[in-house]
């Protein structure tokens, strides 16, 4: 997340120590240079077992395309249900749009 802060803030150097510092320690060869997507596969291989690749991929905006075992979204599945019982107690919700 760190990497990914200061790419987005225009300090490319300091973002791609972090990968190569990662890389380094998977014995994996250093990158000469970074962009999103290269970030992106990054957090893919290195943090799966986190779950919350959902997240990064609606805030990479790639969430609503199709891959492996996917069809393409629509918009109304970047958020999620307010679950019915809370909608039922709190008469100031109203339910997210599309469900």
């Amino acid at each position: 997340m760190k990497a990914e802060a200061l790419f987005r803030t225009g300090q490319e150097t300091g973002a791609l120590e972090i990968v190569n510092e990662i890389r380094e320690v998977r014995d994996v060869e250093p990158l000469s240079g970074l962009n999103l997507e290269i970030l992106l596969n990054v957090r893919g291989r290195e943090l799966y077992w986190e779950g919350h690749r959902r997240q990064y991929l609606i805030r990479y905006g790639e969430f609503l395309g199709s891959w492996t075992l996917k069809e393409p979204s629509t918009a109304q599945y970047l958020i999620y249900p307010i679950p019915p019982a809370d909608v039922l107690a709190n008469p100031n919700l109203n339910q997210n749009p599309g469900y």
